[in-house]
């Protein structure tokens, strides 16, 4: 699929932003991301635009009578950097009494810490039966704080994956770990070895 219907809704906001002058690392900053991300989502958007420039995206955008400042759902929107810290942005928000309507907390503990000092609304709407209809059971209870849902997670990254090679496990007479306990005896069995778990022979 090709044209304005193609784009999704990440797609329509980086447009926007696009549209109003906004560099990648603007971009990436208003919403949270990398640059290599914003990048990413521009080469979609120029690709199912049949544009070749962010000029063209531009123009396509006036052309479209969409200022630069609009949105599909015609609402306002106001992104505030949280910089490196943002629960101490957030609790000085509350505290202000000018919290965010909506804030992307990446933090689960900090979530739980808000919602236990009823700082948070809980979903509810249109937003809550979207988040039932397109989330499953799992997923659910992981934006909820003793079974009140108050958010939803929107972009979920491996980081934490911890990635072995199994033949170096095998080289140094150790099986996968199961559990904390395994993976801190077959660490230090893969120490005392030698292998590191990429394959090579120092660490």
């Amino acid at each position: 699929m090709t044209g304005w219907e193609a784009l999704t809704p990440t797609e329509v906001t980086v447009c926007r932003l696009v549209a109003a002058g906004r560099s990648n690392p603007e971009i990436a900053t208003e919403l949270y991301t990398s640059r290599n991300t914003v990048q990413t989502h521009v080469s979609h958007i120029l690709a199912k635009l049949g544009c070749r420039s962010r000029t063209e995206i531009v123009a396509l955008h006036r052309e479209r009578g969409l200022p630069a400042g609009a949105r599909r759902d015609r609402a306002t929107v106001r992104y505030t950097a949280g910089g490196n810290d943002l629960p101490v942005l957030l609790n000085s928000c509350i505290a202000s009494g000018s919290p965010p309507d909506v804030a992307l907390v990446p933090q689960p503990g900090v979530v739980a810490a808000l919602a236990g000092r009823g700082a948070l609304v809980p979903l509810s709407g249109r937003t809550a039966d979207a988040v039932t209809a397109n989330y499953n059971d799992t997923w659910q209870r992981l934006g909820a704080v003793d079974g009140t849902r108050y958010g939803f997670y929107f972009k979920v990254a491996n980081k934490s994956v911890i990635w072995y090679r199994t033949e170096s496990l095998r080289a140094a007479g150790v099986a996968p770990p199961a559990t904390w306990d395994d993976l801190r005896a077959v660490s230090r069995a893969l120490v005392r070895s030698g292998h590191h778990p990429d394959g090579r022979r120092r660490w």
